[in-house]
């Protein structure tokens, strides 16, 4: 459609089941959120797979929302976060997310060390592991925000096929993809190959002796001590998952699209895609974040006919399991983002769609294989006179996330 600009909004996470503490309202439908629901009711609402009956990662989430089936195209993580960070990753090369966590007897206590636990110190965790852990091959190590973090290999002949030590993210076959199932009281797991090459056994080789001798350093890091003697969890272990040895080329660019995002994930994405990256000049990750990213938002389009707004928050308090935390971020994004969208867009030459890259149920504290909710609102859609919920958006029997783009044209 010509002259038609176009606006989508990911909520990281945001789609939920129904709560017990909410008394089986889910955590969108508990908010009671004003704004949304003006948009939804000017609009059409339904529902959305990402990846079928597998729960996804929020790689394989977004890139179903911007029109990719991950059986015809997939990257590992690993890669599209060091790219990401803009990292210089040459092909060959073995690239792998990775997260600080917190164990005991070789269990996950908790999937980071806690909502405490910062960016700085992150930060001198890094600095420690990359001067004092020595391998057999060179590394570069780099903490990103928060607990999370890459790590790429170089030196040897590498393969993508290896399994995760996260245990809360199981990669089982050859060519397949990582399913969320959550971490808390599982076992670590030491990386094996998924193939008889010599590539995959250097691979699930150099993995378990990094973890090993890196866990070996957060032990007796300093920063660890001072946390437990506050009475903090330690970041005594190093989880990787979702190893990558070549950046390919997608079947498609969206080089006509603008992207504001500032996580290292949806920042490869957008480089991937050739997406013009919106500058954002402060990352709070709260409600201090919102008003300022729709202005920037509106800003954007009035220089592109598309742009793409990543929201992280909502995935965050879900997999903490706090409902109301949910509630309460959906609220914020409501009064604060879609509120400032509510008074400057015009649906008449503008086209919205807010969906999810991924359901993170609020009481399961990780990614399920359910319907997200999508809204599409703006020239060409009726209004449904319906609210933005679960509820109502799984009357209607679920399409595809890749093909929300084909609803856009």
């Amino acid at each position: 459609m010509k002259n038609v600009k176009t606006l989508l909004v990911i909520l990281d996470g945001f789609g939920d089941l129904p709560c017990k503490t909410l008394k089986g309202k889910t955590p969108l439908e508990a908010a009671k959120c004003e704004n949304l629901n003006y948009f939804s009711r000017k609009g059409i609402v339904g529902c959305a797979l990402p990846a079928g009956s597998i729960p996804p990662e929020s790689d394989v989430g977004v890139l179903a929302v911007l029109g990719f089936d991950y059986k015809k195209f997939h990257l590992g993580r690993g890669v599209l976060e060091t790219w990401g960070l803009g990292y210089k990753f040459k092909n060959g090369q073995l690239a792998l997310r990775t997260n600080f966590a917190c164990e005991k007897n070789e269990r996950v206590i908790y999937r980071n060390p806690g909502k405490d636990f910062t960016t700085i110190e992150a930060k001198k965790l890094e600095k420690e592991i990359n001067t004092k852990v020595k391998l057999s091959v060179p590394f570069f190590f780099k903490a990103t925000v928060d607990y999370r973090g890459v790590v790429v290999f170089s030196g040897l002949n590498y393969s993508k096929e290896v399994t995760n030590t996260h245990p809360g993210y199981v990669k089982k076959n050859k060519g397949g993809i990582s399913r969320a199932v959550g971490a808390e009281g599982k076992k670590i797991i030491s990386a094996k190959p998924l193939d008889a090459t010599i590539e995959a056994k250097n691979s699930a080789r150099i993995i378990n002796e990094f973890v090993e001798k890196t866990n070996a350093v957060l032990e007796k890091s300093s920063i660890n001590k001072k946390r437990i003697k506050q009475g903090k969890m330690p970041a005594n272990c190093l989880l990787l998952r979702d190893a990558e040895t070549r950046l390919r080329k997608p079947p498609n660019y969206l080089k006509d699209w603008a992207i504001l995002a500032d996580m290292p994930l949806e920042k490869g994405i957008g480089k991937l895609l050739e997406m013009k990256r919106v500058p954002i000049k402060h990352a709070f990750l709260d409600k201090r974040d919102y008003a300022y990213r729709a202005n920037k938002a509106i800003q954007a389009l009035k220089k592109n006919n598309k742009v793409y707004v990543h929201l992280k928050t909502p995935d965050l308090p879900s997999h903490d399991g706090l409902v109301k935390e949910k509630v309460r971020v959906l609220k914020e994004i409501d009064l604060l983002f879609f509120s400032v969208l509510k008074k400057k867009i015009d649906l008449k030459t503008t086209r919205l769609l807010v969906t999810g890259d991924h359901c993170t149920p609020v009481e399961k504290k990780a990614h399920s294989a359910d319907s997200v909710p999508y809204l599409l609102a703006g020239p060409s859609f009726a209004a449904s006179n319906k609210d933005f919920t679960e509820t109502n958006a799984r009357k209607v029997r679920p399409i595809k996330s890749s093909a929300l783009m084909s609803l856009l044209k």
